[in-house]
């Protein structure tokens, strides 16, 4: 669903940085964090529910550490279960590429044409982030990574949207933040960001009182 698209165009229009989510946002990758959460907790002996392996993304260590034990009554470990998930995502991504999202690199192209500051905030580490800019070919586009490892807490909280704008030195409350998880939604939205919601694995619906603007693909504002 497109909502406040008009709005949208006239912020952007306004708006001179703006702060990008990567997974799931630019690259198409929320799905296999679905798949390979799943298959890492069942490795372990405990699947993951559909809902409880959507709610793992985009949440810092601290707070998916404490989820996973708490869903599972402790049979599950944090450290073990990500070391399995890394590891059967990283040997499907050496057979399938990652993809983009649809239009993002055109997005991002044009954005630049027209003088933006563009910022990847990511829950990936900085190394990790701009390894995967440069595959996709998005280095030239992008002035900065802000990495939520790099401040007390990650998404769902504010920090690390913060943290960039303090980086940006530009008021919060300037910038545009496109993002795609409700975990990643919040923490944009409360940190006073104006944030855009790109349709993923989530769809965008009223009840979603943390966006201020929702698109199906960057197409929609090309």
């Amino acid at each position: 669903m497109v909502f406040n698209l008009k709005e949208l165009r006239n912020k952007l229009a306004n708006t001179d940085v703006l702060f990008f989510d990567l997974d799931g946002t630019l690259i198409d990758t929320e799905p296999l964090y679905f798949r390979f959460w799943k298959e890492a907790t069942e490795f372990y002996g405990r699947e993951l529910s559909d809902t409880e392996a959507l709610s793992m993304r985009s949440r810092d260590n601290q707070s998916a550490r404490a989820f996973l034990t708490e869903i599972s009554n402790g049979v599950l470990d944090y450290d073990l279960v990500k070391a399995k998930r890394i590891e059967l995502m990283s040997k499907y991504l050496k057979v399938y590429p990652i993809q983009l999202k649809p239009c993002a690199k055109e997005f991002l192209r044009k954005m630049k044409k027209l003088g933006k500051t563009i910022y990847i905030v990511t829950s990936n580490t900085v190394d990790k982030a701009a390894r995967i800019i440069k595959e996709i070919g998005f280095t030239s586009f992008v002035d900065n990574i802000i990495s939520a490892k790099d401040v007390e807490r990650g998404k769902p909280h504010p920090d690390v949207y913060l943290k960039a704008a303090e980086v940006a030195n530009k008021n919060i409350k300037d910038v545009i933040v496109f993002e795609d998880s409700p975990n990643g939604l919040i923490s944009s939205f409360n940190s006073g960001a104006y944030t855009v919601m790109i349709e993923d694995i989530d769809e965008y619906n009223p009840s979603m009182n943390y966006v201020h603007a929702a698109i199906k693909s960057f197409k929609d504002i090309i």
